[in-house]
């Protein structure tokens, strides 16, 4: 008895030191989308690999959700990403762009925020289906490691844009 007593209060010590961190997203648009086809704003040849690879991954959601990539689409795909130190805010008059993190600076490494936007743009008539944004705080974690999650909360919400939302789940 005093064993598994021991083993558990040990495992709910470890589960409570399990670092957590909020991804904020944001999504806004029309709903469902009707057009069948993106043409990806295609990055110069300057672009980081960070940049062309969250254009693949983006386009892998769209055609998973029966879009297809074409040199003439219907939607024009614009992807931004940045990375900024997470101490410093942004803003310009009457709007704030970026909040600066509650979060003291460690001690261990200074934490950036990452964060990607995803905009889908009717080129007939220049409308904005949708845009969706998501970003996180690390330290130590870099940029492609977080991409794929990013991408992935970016375009959770095509179908159905719900506005701006905190998510929160457990790092690896």
């Amino acid at each position: 008895m005093t064993k598994r007593l021991i083993l558990l209060l040990s495992v709910c010590a470890l589960a409570s030191c399990t670092k957590k961190v909020d991804t904020r997203v944001a999504s806004y648009g029309v709903g469902a989308i009707e057009a069948r086809s993106f043409q990806p704003a295609i990055p110069d040849k300057t672009a980081s690999a960070e940049i062309l690879t969250a254009y693949r991954l983006v386009a892998e959601k769209l055609t998973s959700n029966g879009m297809k990539a074409t040199e003439n689409g219907e939607m024009l795909l614009e992807i931004g990403l940045s990375r900024r130190p997470a101490h410093i805010g942004m803003k310009k008059p009457g709007a704030i762009l970026a909040v600066p993190s509650a979060k003291k600076p460690s001690k261990k490494c200074p934490s950036r925020e990452y964060r990607l936007s995803v905009a889908l743009t009717r080129i007939s008539d220049g409308a904005e289906q949708y845009r969706g944004y998501a970003g996180e705080y690390h330290c130590k974690h870099q940029l492609a490691e977080i991409l794929p999650l990013l991408v992935d909360k970016a375009m959770a919400d095509l179908k159905s844009p719900r506005g701006a939302y905190i998510l929160q789940r457990k790092l690896p």
